[in-house]
């Protein structure tokens, strides 16, 4: 409460720094990239969105390939 959205992405990746992250904004995708320089958004939603355009990017995102940090099990070995 009280943090923006990028507030929040900056403070989520410093606990996490490859922490997936999708952003959703009205504003258009070049001032959200303006506006979160540098943290890394793993992808990208215009409002209004359909909840199965969501479910793609959230699928998509938690597929793709992505640094796991030194002693933690990577994909498949859950």
């Amino acid at each position: 409460p009280g943090m923006s959205g990028e507030e929040t992405l900056a403070a989520l990746r410093e606990l996490d720094p490859e922490l997936p992250a999708i952003v959703t904004s009205g504003y258009n995708k070049s001032e959200v990239a303006r506006r979160c320089a540098g943290l890394r958004i793993s992808a990208f939603l215009m409002k209004p969105y359909l909840p199965a355009e969501l479910t793609q990017q959230v699928r998509e995102v938690l597929t793709a390939d992505r640094p796991h940090p030194a002693g933690s099990p990577g994909r498949g070995s859950r």
